[in-house]
């Protein structure tokens, strides 16, 4: 059920003189209505990085893995005394 507060708002959509209950809006006042806000960045966008920029990330990162399990490996070999298989 519609409440005082919806009957008042669909009220405020008649903007006509006389009978008409609603006013539809041509297409350049429809137009009008819509708000574009448009904001520039003062940073340059930075390009999407080539195929070899993305491999050299990868292989740095599996080599910064590598050298990680390595140094656990040899934490392990130091508290057990022997290098996991």
């Amino acid at each position: 059920m519609a409440t005082p507060a919806d009957s008042e708002a669909v009220k405020s959509l008649n903007n006509s003189k006389g009978k008409k209950e609603f006013v539809f809006k041509n297409f350049s006042q429809r137009i009008s209505d819509i708000d574009i806000q448009l904001y520039r960045s003062l940073d340059k966008m930075k390009a999407e990085p080539s195929f070899e920029e993305q491999e050299n990330r990868v292989i740095k990162e599996l080599l910064a893995l590598e050298a990680s399990n390595d140094d656990q490996d040899d934490a392990f070999m130091s508290v057990m005394g022997t290098r996991p298989q």
